[in-house]
């Protein structure tokens, strides 16, 4: 199993697993139960293309595209999933997890911290070594001498 920071035709794919003779592109979606919004038709569409790109640039022809979210899929994109063959999996708890990225600049040595909606964040690869690390709050990555990332402004 591999997780994390995979982009396949323009998705961001959260696991790919192998087992036996399988592979599995699977997309984790954690949404508010109390704000009732769910997946809908352009993530089933989404992750079905990010599979097929995978199975075509990696020659494996037993793929499955996977739906994992903790809240629930709407009737027409269950009816997207059935039509697709993209599995979907709801009401899955997910349990907390550390989201924030801490990473060193290269070319400056600032410590950064990345929140998820932040504009680098999907770009940012954490690597397990002094420099960075994941942190499940604002309050730990600034202790640590972190800082938050700047907003990329265009220049013109």
């Amino acid at each position: 199993m591999r997780a994390g920071g995979q982009v396949y035709a323009c998705v961001q794919i959260d696991l790919i697993c192998y087992r036996d003779d399988t592979t599995l592109v699977v997309q984790c979606k954690r949404l508010s139960k109390t704000k009732e919004i769910p997946v809908r038709e352009n993530t089933i569409a989404q992750t079905y293309g990010a599979a097929r790109f995978y199975s075509m640039k990696h020659n494996i022809d037993n793929i499955k595209p996977v739906i994992v979210t903790s809240y629930m899929v709407s009737d027409e994109a269950r009816e997207f999933a059935t039509y697709l063959n993209v599995h979907c999996m709801e009401g899955i708890t997910i349990e907390s997890y550390p989201m924030i990225k801490c990473n060193t600049s290269k070319s400056t040595g600032e410590k950064i911290y990345h929140l998820p909606m932040d504009q680098q964040y999907d770009n940012i690869n954490i690597k397990n070594n002094n420099n960075s690390f994941y942190a499940y709050t604002v309050e730990e990555a600034v202790k640590k001498g972190y800082r938050r990332a700047f907003k990329w402004k265009s220049s013109s």
